[in-house]
């Protein structure tokens, strides 16, 4: 787990310092700069022999649009929390092969949208936007 303390940033020398912790961007070149307060991953695995079974629980806390700090006493969307659920398994075919298979985003969570965004809604950045998926992973020693 992640949990950012502070976040600040002046866009001029004439300009105010702003806080940016717990803001998402707004749209363009700031997209891949959301600075959740809190962000983490759990994961755990069991393994039974040549089994083995994992699963990683992601979490982004809820945001607000940085746009709302730019410009204060403005309406601008923010996001809630979101989670994420992956599960995967795998079987080890004696010592040199491990076959693995997984679904990423297991309920097929969709990213968040808030606005102004002009390009997508969201930060792909920050949001799983393919959603659900299957891996197959195949692991050779030598």
């Amino acid at each position: 787990m992640n949990y950012l303390l502070s976040y600040k940033n002046r866009t001029l020398n004439n300009f105010p310092t702003n806080e940016f912790v717990g803001t998402l961007p707004y749209f363009g070149v700031a997209l891949g700069q959301a600075f959740p307060r809190i962000k983490g991953n759990v994961t755990g695995r069991y393994t039974w022999g040549d089994f083995s079974f994992d699963a990683r629980w992601r979490y982004i806390d809820a945001m607000k649009n940085r746009m709302a700090v730019i410009f204060p006493g403005e309406n601008f969307t923010g996001v809630p929390a979101v989670t994420y659920l992956d599960l995967g398994a795998g079987y080890r075919f004696g010592k040199y092969i491990t076959l693995r298979v997984g679904i990423s985003n297991v309920l097929d969570k969709k990213p968040p949208t808030y606005s102004p965004n002009v390009q997508s809604g969201t930060d792909p950045s920050t949001y799983d936007v393919v959603g659900r998926r299957l891996m197959a992973q195949l692991a050779l020693k030598f």
